[in-house]
């Protein structure tokens, strides 16, 4: 007997990385700790760098999910392994360690951030959406320069009128994004670095909070995804 079913289709995951290649980074992508953390059938994996241009290409791998209901009968369990096999190949290729640039003076952060942001955006809610950004968030470019003494003494002084720059770069059609998360990743070298970051958190924290898209701070992918 043959019964109909009117499931919905489960969530594609979709976890979008990007990598700030400018400086040396104590927390780097680990496709170990990334493959230990998933759970989800249907997976699509996106890798950006981010260097001292405001966009690089994007590298993607993905894992379909195996068929459900009746078609579910026909799979090849051997064939969805493999299936599996070569996605955690794929990932392990393309979540690696990278050296800082050398000899670099600018770096685009935010920029390529809210470029992501809007990929998201395009996708359905449907979609489970993490984006996940390994960086110190310190710009250095044109708009916007944390290594110039004038942008560091507002950051300390006037985080609003940061702030302020900050929405000035967001497009109109993230405000109406949905199930994202958005994941930050940094462990501060040292006591400076530390400071200089809780002022880039305040201000990324105020930012995100009028997107309302949730946004967090780790030291490590495993505790940035428990948090939300």
């Amino acid at each position: 007997m043959v019964s109909c079913e009117n499931k919905e289709p489960k969530a594609q995951h979709v976890y979008s990385f990007l990598h700030d290649i400018t400086d040396p980074m104590i927390a780097q992508p680990d496709a170990n700790e990334f493959l230990s953390l998933i759970d989800a059938a249907d997976i699509k994996l996106r890798y950006r760098i981010i260097s001292d241009v405001d966009f690089n290409p994007v590298t993607e791998t993905k894992r379909s999910a195996p068929p459900s209901g009746l078609s579910s009968l026909f799979s090849n369990s051997l064939e969805e392994k493999k299936k599996k096999k070569s996605f955690e190949v794929d990932c392990k290729k393309i979540l690696v360690k990278k050296d800082p640039i050398e000899g670099e003076a600018h770096s685009s952060i935010f920029d390529p951030l809210m470029a992501e942001l809007e990929y998201l955006s395009s996708l359905s809610d449907h979609h489970k959406k993490h984006l996940i950004i390994y960086s110190d968030l310190l710009d250095n470019c044109r708009w916007i320069s944390f290594y110039r003494g004038t942008d560091r003494w507002l950051l300390a002084n006037h985080p609003n009128k940061v702030v302020q720059r900050y929405q000035k770069r967001v497009s109109e059609k993230l405000k109406e994004i949905k199930n994202v998360e958005v994941h930050i990743i940094f462990i501060p070298e040292n006591h400076y670095a530390n400071v200089r970051f809780k002022q880039l958190q305040k201000v990324y924290l105020a930012l995100f909070s009028e997107l309302n898209i949730p946004i967090s701070f780790s030291g490590n992918l495993t505790n940035a995804l428990s948090k939300l």
